[in-house]
């Protein structure tokens, strides 16, 4: 007996319902108004939102600070990220203005450079892979199908949205050109028959993901990345290109293209990428929290150890907040032995005392702060460097520390609730071997 397909709740129709009515009004009204109005309307609206949501500044900052920190100042660092909201929301509206555009138009808004490179790539009769990050307005690449070689498809992966509404609309304007998408959730067999037959097939390579990607340096600093362009071409035995998206002009943009030639490891993918992300680094997407500590074993980036091409990395910050600095000495031992696929910390401490203590010059110290005093003391060793904090142990937890991070409101905090030697709760948040 078959069994009965599960309602969704009434609520949740009503809501996808509105959201798809949203979208098409919104959609209505880019109809009207030309790409490069749109583009100043979104720096406009780009530069409200830097200075009214701190949270999302304070984010962009640090990806910046950790992608840049090195070579810009504190004051560049911030100019770059108000230029990035500017440009991420333009980016954004005129990636919803030109999902609508007649075909015809399209040509107005693009240049290309290096476009002899995918030439010559397609030319083998083999198929292709794109690869591309969420850089400029990354939706255009599928409406690129008048630039290609005749008879030569075009196709992507996508993420399907939680709403099957706007998600069936999107899917619609994405294949309006003759795009052919692959719904990621599907599996990679179909996407590599369709390259294998000769097909160009866009991937973006930059996002994170969980425990089962691979651990790969991205502006020099450890992260799961997917291996799945790599697997794709190596599947399909096609050659792999990259693509950087650049805005040129308000409402234009210039795709520019890299060679990787046949079977790049996914080092060397995301090493091209990060090269064309750098030639406009306002363009890429900054906004969402790119080097996340999260899940349930934070301090490792995935369980498979990075491959022997993979470059060391900088060291991720760690302030360990405690009532004493005496177990400073013992996270040397826990560093040497620690795994490739675990993040490599730098530590500091702050010592909270009641009363003037003596200890090592290396060890901050608060005198029995409140959290607001606190938290002002955690932002000045913050800004000391020019690579951000990213993680604070708290060494134990105590109400002071506590309200200070949240005034402050910090990305990740690790808790010593139950008092064990700080190497012994640091291996507690590290994925167990496979």
């Amino acid at each position: 007996m078959a069994r009965k397909k599960q309602q969704r709740p009434f609520l949740k129709k009503v809501s996808w319902r509105l959201e798809y009515s949203g979208y098409r009004l919104m959609e209505s009204l880019l109809r009207l108004v030309p790409l490069t109005a749109i583009a100043h309307i979104g720096a406009g609206i780009g530069f409200l939102f830097y200075y009214f949501s701190p949270r999302y500044r304070h984010l962009v900052i640090r990806n910046l600070r950790i992608a840049f920190g090195k070579e810009n100042t504190l004051a560049e660092i911030e100019s770059l990220a108000r230029a990035t909201c500017q440009r991420t929301i333009a980016n954004f509206l005129g990636t919803l203005k030109t999902t609508v555009l007649p075909t015809g138009q399209i040509n107005d808004h693009v240049e290309f450079l290096n476009r002899e490179a995918l030439q010559e790539t397609l030319a083998q009769g083999k198929g292709a892979v794109l690869v591309l990050g969420h850089m400029g307005n990354w939706e255009i690449l599928n409406r690129m199908h008048q630039f290609l070689p005749p008879g030569v498809p075009a196709g992507g992966i996508y993420q399907p949205l939680k709403n099957p509404l706007v998600n069936a609309l999107l899917l619609k304007r994405r294949e309006q050109d003759g795009s052919r998408l692959f719904n990621k959730r599907d599996g990679f067999l179909a996407p590599a028959t369709f390259v294998k037959e000769g097909g160009l097939l866009i991937v973006v390579a930059d996002q994170k993901v969980g425990r089962g990607g691979s651990a790969l340096p991205f502006f020099n600093r450890l992260s799961s990345l997917s291996p799945l362009p790599a697997l794709l071409a190596r599947k399909a035995g096609a050659p792999v290109i990259a693509a950087g998206i650049e805005t040129t002009a308000p409402g234009k943009w210039r795709v520019v293209f890299d060679s990787l030639g046949e079977q790049p490891t996914p080092t060397k993918i995301i090493a091209v990428l990060e090269t064309l992300i750098r030639r406009s680094p306002a363009d890429y997407l900054w906004l969402h929290n790119r080097w996340k500590l999260d899940g349930r074993y934070p301090l490792s980036v995935t369980r498979k150890a990075p491959k022997a091409e993979s470059a060391p990395t900088a060291r991720v910050r760690a302030l360990v907040i405690c009532r004493n600095s005496q177990e400073a000495s013992t996270l040397t031992a826990w560093e040497d032995q620690k795994r490739p696929q675990d993040l490599p910390l730098s530590f500091e401490f702050l010592q909270v005392t009641s009363q003037p203590a003596l200890s090592d010059e290396a060890v901050h110290q608060a005198v029995a702060p409140t959290s607001r005093e606190l938290a002002t003391q955690i932002r000045a060793i913050d800004l000391a460097q020019q690579s951000p904090l990213e993680l604070v142990i708290l060494d134990p937890p105590f109400p002071e520390a506590l309200g200070a991070l949240r005034l402050l409101d910090f990305p990740r905090v690790l808790e010593n609730k139950k008092g064990l030697p700080l190497p012994e709760f640091l291996t507690t948040q590290t994925a167990p071997a496979s």
